[in-house]
């Protein structure tokens, strides 16, 4: 069962992501922030990452530079869901590291389709 980390700010946003990959058999781990993410991240190490850019104590890309940083994280794809959406922040994140970007809002069967795609793409 392939290991999932939502971190997102909006409680409703999470939830929904929450029981989408819980139906189709991905063991899911939540954080409300970057801070809380990048803990989760370094405790469970997951298959892959979804996260917010705009959020409380450390944004997605800051996020994205600790996960790299690290050697228990540095190889996990991470996708940002976000509202930034300009060609500029789509640029910068691809460039950091991330493995995808979705704008909000998003198809909740795109979502799906990235991550597997993501996870046949980046073996663990």
């Amino acid at each position: 069962m392939p290991k999932i980390l939502i971190i997102e700010d909006d409680p409703s946003i999470r939830r929904v992501l929450q029981v989408k990959f819980q139906q189709v058999n991905y063991e899911v781990f939540l954080g409300s922030d970057g801070l809380q993410g990048f803990k989760v991240a370094t405790e469970v190490v997951p298959d892959v990452i979804i996260t917010d850019i705009t959020m409380p104590g450390l944004s997605g890309l800051e996020l994205l530079e600790k996960i790299k940083e690290d050697e228990r994280t540095k190889n996990i794809p991470i996708i940002f869901l976000t509202q930034k959406g300009s060609a500029q922040d789509v640029v910068r994140g691809l460039t950091m590291g991330a493995a995808d970007y979705l704008r909000k809002p998003f198809n909740l069967g795109e979502l799906l389709a990235r991550v597997e795609k993501v996870l046949m793409t980046y073996p663990q």
